[in-house]
């Protein structure tokens, strides 16, 4: 799933949608924005499952220790949560799967919690084992906040002109990534903030 229309972007710009300028800019936005909130797209056999596209994940979790109840999934928004595997040293064996009536959650457009009644997840990485789908269906659905950022990201970057010179940087929370050297837009900060995925692992 593509995240921007580079279609509406082209009309806009005044150019057309195979603008091999316009292209590489779109391209390197929607990596910049996946890379700067911790999300991935996911291949398997022929088939990639998208960052935000809506289809079933399996994730490690990290557990926060004691007097916490909850782990965080990257994805959001859920559908459902599908198995839950509780098992601190990584085994994950049948008779680690939890019913899913111990747990309740709560997400939005950014992330999701899983919260165990009356109980903690033990601190440690990848403690819990968790399949679950969510996602948008469609590039339609997409939140406007998050499409109108990319968007005007690529405008940003493409009225820049032919500069194709980079640096690296980070941003708390993130992993260091590639951007142009004159900084990215007020917005596209804003929504990497929004987005970012928390600490999963």
């Amino acid at each position: 799933m593509n995240l921007i229309d580079i279609t509406v972007l082209a009309a806009e710009l005044e150019t057309q949608a195979n603008d091999p300028r316009l292209v590489r800019r779109v391209a390197a936005v929607q990596s910049d924005f996946k890379q700067a909130t911790g999300r991935s797209d996911i291949t398997t056999g022929d088939a990639t499952l998208s960052a935000f596209e809506r289809g079933q994940r399996t994730i490690l979790c990290r557990g926060f220790g004691q007097y916490v109840d909850y782990i965080y999934v990257t994805e959001a928004p859920l559908v459902s949560v599908d198995e839950i595997r509780y098992d601190p040293s990584g085994v994950f064996a049948d008779d680690t799967i939890v019913d899913l009536s111990e747990f309740w959650w709560e997400t939005n457009d950014c992330k999701f919690q899983i919260h165990w009644r009356n109980r903690f997840f033990c601190e440690g990485s990848g403690v819990a084992r968790v399949t679950f789908t969510a996602g948008y269906p469609d590039a339609e659905a997409l939140p406007a906040d998050l499409v109108d950022g990319l968007c005007e990201e690529v405008i940003a970057r493409y009225r820049r002109g032919s500069d194709e010179q980079f640096q690296n940087f980070s941003l708390p929370g993130a992993e260091s990534f590639t951007r142009g050297k004159l900084g990215t837009t007020t917005q596209f900060d804003r929504i990497v903030r929004r987005y970012r995925a928390p600490l999963i692992g």
